[in-house]
Protein backbone atom coordinates (compact mmCIF):
# COMPACT_ATOMS: atom_id res chain seq x y z
CA UNK A 1 0.00 0.00 0.00
CA UNK A 2 1.39 3.42 -0.90
CA UNK A 3 2.58 5.69 2.11
CA UNK A 4 2.99 9.54 2.52
CA UNK A 5 6.20 10.13 4.07
CA UNK A 6 6.18 13.22 6.48
CA UNK A 7 10.32 13.03 6.24
CA UNK A 8 11.54 15.41 3.99
CA UNK A 9 15.07 15.72 2.99
CA UNK A 10 17.03 18.07 4.85
CA UNK A 11 17.40 21.12 2.95
CA UNK A 12 14.99 21.27 0.41
CA UNK A 13 12.42 22.28 3.00
CA UNK A 14 13.96 25.92 2.85
CA UNK A 15 14.13 26.20 -1.23
CA UNK A 16 10.71 24.12 -1.76
CA UNK A 17 7.45 24.65 0.80
CA UNK A 18 5.97 21.40 -0.57
CA UNK A 19 7.13 18.48 -1.18
CA UNK A 20 4.59 15.58 -2.12
CA UNK A 21 6.98 12.26 -1.60
CA UNK A 22 5.40 9.01 -2.68
CA UNK A 23 6.72 5.43 -2.41
CA UNK A 24 4.63 2.76 -4.01
CA UNK A 25 5.18 -1.27 -4.80
CA UNK A 26 4.39 -2.63 -8.47
CA UNK A 27 0.42 -0.82 -7.50
CA UNK A 28 -0.73 2.56 -9.03
CA UNK A 29 -1.36 5.27 -6.86
CA UNK A 30 -2.33 8.47 -6.75
CA UNK A 31 0.10 11.40 -6.15
CA UNK A 32 -1.26 15.15 -5.37
CA UNK A 33 0.78 17.54 -5.26
CA UNK A 34 0.53 22.00 -5.77
CA UNK A 35 1.22 23.74 -8.70
CA UNK A 36 4.62 25.18 -8.81
CA UNK A 37 6.31 23.30 -6.26
CA UNK A 38 8.47 20.04 -6.13
CA UNK A 39 6.81 16.60 -6.31
CA UNK A 40 9.13 13.13 -5.58
CA UNK A 41 7.61 10.49 -7.32
CA UNK A 42 9.55 6.84 -5.75
CA UNK A 43 8.63 2.79 -6.03
CA UNK A 44 9.93 1.66 -2.93
CA UNK A 45 12.78 -0.64 -4.83
CA UNK A 46 15.87 -1.98 -3.90
CA UNK A 47 18.16 -0.78 -7.07
CA UNK A 48 21.79 -1.38 -7.34
CA UNK A 49 23.75 1.01 -10.10
CA UNK A 50 23.83 -1.19 -12.77
CA UNK A 51 20.33 -0.77 -13.55
CA UNK A 52 18.83 1.59 -15.84
CA UNK A 53 15.64 3.46 -15.02
CA UNK A 54 13.10 4.87 -17.41
CA UNK A 55 10.50 7.39 -15.85
CA UNK A 56 7.27 8.51 -18.61
CA UNK A 57 4.27 10.42 -18.52
CA UNK A 58 1.89 8.46 -20.44
CA UNK A 59 3.48 7.47 -23.29
CA UNK A 60 6.07 10.26 -23.52
CA UNK A 61 9.39 9.90 -22.37
CA UNK A 62 10.30 12.00 -19.29
CA UNK A 63 14.07 10.79 -18.76
CA UNK A 64 16.25 7.40 -18.21
CA UNK A 65 19.06 7.10 -15.83
CA UNK A 66 21.64 4.68 -16.45
CA UNK A 67 25.18 4.35 -15.59
CA UNK A 68 25.77 7.47 -13.05
CA UNK A 69 24.00 9.64 -15.94
CA UNK A 70 20.35 11.41 -16.39
CA UNK A 71 19.05 11.93 -20.01
CA UNK A 72 15.45 14.09 -20.55
CA UNK A 73 13.34 14.53 -23.21
CA UNK A 74 11.61 18.38 -23.75
CA UNK A 75 10.15 19.87 -21.84
CA UNK A 76 11.45 18.12 -19.06
CA UNK A 77 15.07 19.21 -19.68
CA UNK A 78 16.42 21.73 -16.71
CA UNK A 79 13.17 21.02 -14.09
CA UNK A 80 13.55 17.08 -13.73
CA UNK A 81 16.14 14.84 -11.57
CA UNK A 82 16.66 11.50 -11.94
CA UNK A 83 18.16 9.89 -8.77
CA UNK A 84 20.70 6.23 -8.38
CA UNK A 85 17.99 4.99 -6.62
CA UNK A 86 15.24 5.63 -9.33
CA UNK A 87 13.15 8.80 -7.57
CA UNK A 88 12.00 11.04 -9.95
CA UNK A 89 12.06 15.01 -8.75
CA UNK A 90 9.97 16.59 -11.06
CA UNK A 91 10.59 21.03 -10.18
CA UNK A 92 8.06 23.71 -11.09
CA UNK A 93 5.14 21.38 -11.75
CA UNK A 94 2.87 22.90 -14.21
CA UNK A 95 -1.13 22.08 -14.71
CA UNK A 96 -0.11 19.87 -17.73
CA UNK A 97 2.04 17.69 -15.54
CA UNK A 98 -1.41 15.72 -14.11
CA UNK A 99 -1.31 12.61 -15.22
CA UNK A 100 -0.19 9.01 -15.30
CA UNK A 101 3.68 8.28 -14.83
CA UNK A 102 5.37 5.30 -15.03
CA UNK A 103 9.31 3.91 -14.22
CA UNK A 104 10.78 0.57 -15.81
CA UNK A 105 13.66 -0.61 -14.76
CA UNK A 106 15.93 -2.91 -16.34
CA UNK A 107 19.17 -4.94 -15.51
CA UNK A 108 22.17 -5.05 -17.66
CA UNK A 109 21.00 -7.64 -19.76
CA UNK A 110 18.16 -5.38 -20.53
CA UNK A 111 15.56 -7.33 -18.73
CA UNK A 112 12.63 -5.41 -16.56
CA UNK A 113 13.14 -6.26 -13.00
CA UNK A 114 10.24 -3.90 -12.25
CA UNK A 115 7.58 -1.98 -13.20
CA UNK A 116 5.32 0.92 -11.48
CA UNK A 117 3.07 3.56 -12.27
CA UNK A 118 0.94 6.36 -10.45
CA UNK A 119 -1.12 8.98 -11.32
CA UNK A 120 -0.09 12.84 -10.56
CA UNK A 121 -2.79 15.23 -9.57
CA UNK A 122 -0.85 19.12 -9.77
CA UNK A 123 -3.68 21.05 -8.26
CA UNK A 124 -3.68 24.73 -7.11
CA UNK A 125 -2.91 28.26 -8.60
CA UNK A 126 0.47 29.93 -7.48
CA UNK A 127 0.19 32.72 -5.10
CA UNK A 128 -0.26 36.27 -6.44
CA UNK A 129 2.73 38.69 -5.07
CA UNK A 130 0.91 41.83 -3.57
CA UNK A 131 3.56 44.27 -3.53
CA UNK A 132 3.61 47.42 -0.80
CA UNK A 133 4.46 50.80 -2.95
CA UNK A 134 4.24 53.06 -0.51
Amino acid sequence: MAKLNECIPFGLILAVPLIAYVTAENISVPVYGALGDSVYLHFNTTLNSSVEVQWKQGDKPIGMFKNNRMAFNNPYINRTEIFANGTLRLDRTQKNDSGDYSVDVFNTNGTSIFKGSMQVYIQGELPLLKLNMS
